[in-house]
């Protein structure tokens, strides 16, 4: 009897240990990247939370993260300590992929794409066949205009240019009633400024030759060529961080650029915040009808023991719902079809402590249709080389160095070189 007493005992015992076991919630390791700012770590532990109540079977880990992050990673792999889901940038979220540690998303979810913009989706099938990328939340670029160099320029501010064409217009009369130029791009990112945004492409599908000299790249480079001339884009061809310090200068009328830098100027230039106004970035019908978006994204990694929550973790934060409530904290968009104007937070701006910063996200929200990473992901190899021989003649041609097609001709037959080169 007694020892039927011991049994029954080491029986529940066991019994309740493994039902404890079995019970223990699996462990997501993530990694957010450069969100170590209080209102970002009190929003995704908000959200960690909400997911864990309504999953609780897993738990959220989060690490937050800075500087070279994939030398990050490979040091985690390298220790068995890697995260389950990373945030990455497109950049190296490719870089990352050639490795072959990052998991296909549709071996988890056949159907998770369907809530995102459908040019940021497709921009993350790196291999043709699988996504690899939950895309999250993205910067779209508009346009910034000093509504006080516009009048002093006789131009109404209530009616920013929509086209490129519009843009060439209104710089001419800023040039000749002002002494300010009147806009520019970065040109240190010339190979897919005028590659890309024009809808060409820098190499053939199988990356085996150049495919850039067309004429609609010709045509672009003979619009900037014309500016130049003119003198209405900066005669230095000034990067991103030149152009933004002329324009906050009082230097530069216009600068289309990325909405995050509304925030920027906002608490570093308040007296220029209060004449800046927004307006959508300008495409034209014949070529330039890209709109840049800068985003960043989540993705699971093939190591991960915990791929299917991992996957449920990376669906959640990306979801509309989620990144609408990001879109509160920092000024930044939804990469999801769902997008600020349809929520009475952004409907109602004008109630906002900060009105014009949700404006200027409203205008940026109407262009996510149509927004697109223009960012080189697949590339030959020697890609380093072949970019700045590509940015040499663009700049060349630009400046009125070498007739455009001289220089495209040079480009194309110095990149099929170096391409059968690095084969």
């Amino acid at each position: 009897m007694k020892k039927r007493f011991v049994f029954s005992i080491l029986f529940l015992l066991v019994f309740s240990l493994a039902f404890t076991a079995a019970a223990k919630p699996t462990v997501v390791e993530f990694w957010p990247w450069w969100l170590g700012a209080d209102r970002f770590q009190s929003y995704l532990n908000d959200q960690i939370t909400e997911f864990e109540k309504q999953n609780p079977d897993i738990d959220v880990v989060m690490k937050n993260q800075q500087g070279d992050i994939v030398k990050k990673l490979m040091t985690s792999m390298a220790a068995d300590e890697e995260p389950d889901v990373i945030n990455l940038n497109f950049h190296k979220a490719y870089s990352v992929f050639t490795k072959g540690i990052l998991e296909p998303i549709e071996l988890q979810d056949p159907d998770a794409g369907k809530v995102y913009i459908d040019s940021l989706w497709d921009k993350v099938q790196f291999d043709g066949t699988y996504h690899y990328v939950f895309p999250w939340y993205a910067s779209p670029a508009i346009l910034y205009y000093n509504t006080e160099i516009f009048q002093e320029a006789g131009l109404d501010p209530s009616d920013p240019p929509e086209t490129w064409d519009d843009m060439k217009d209104y710089g001419q009369q800023i040039v000749e009633n002002t002494d300010k130029y009147a806009f520019g791009v970065d040109f240190a990112k010339a190979h897919y400024e005028l590659t890309h945004r024009v809808g060409a492409r820098l190499f053939t599908e199988d990356l085996s030759q150049a495919a850039f000299n067309t004429e609609k790249v010709a045509n672009r480079l003979t619009y900037w060529n014309e500016c130049y001339e003119e003198g209405i884009i900066p005669q230095g061809l000034p990067d991103y961080e030149g152009l933004q310090r002329m324009f906050e200068s009082g230097k530069l009328a216009m600068l289309p650029i990325g909405v995050s830098l509304v925030s920027h100027i906002k608490n570093n230039t308040p007296k220029l915040f209060e004449k800046v106004e927004f307006a959508k970035y300008p495409v034209s019908p014949q070529g330039a009808s890209k709109v840049q978006v800068s985003m960043m994204g989540l993705s699971v990694l093939t190591s991960s023991d915990a791929k299917e929550e991992a996957v449920k973790f990376a669906e959640f934060l990306t979801s509309p719902e989620s990144q609408i409530e990001f879109s509160k904290l920092a000024t930044i968009l939804p990469s999801t079809k769902k997008g600020l104007s349809s929520d009475p937070f952004f409907q109602n701006y004008e109630e906002r402590d900060n009105p014009k910063m949700a404006k200027a996200q409203l205008i940026a929200d109407k262009t996510m249709a149509d927004a697109a990473s223009l960012i080189q992901t697949r590339a030959p190899a020697g890609w380093s080389e072949i970019k700045e021989v590509v940015r040499t003649q663009y700049v060349k041609a630009i400046k009125g160095e070498k007739p455009v097609k001289e220089a495209l001709n040079y480009a194309e037959t110095k990149v099929n070189e170096l391409i059968k080169e690095y084969e």
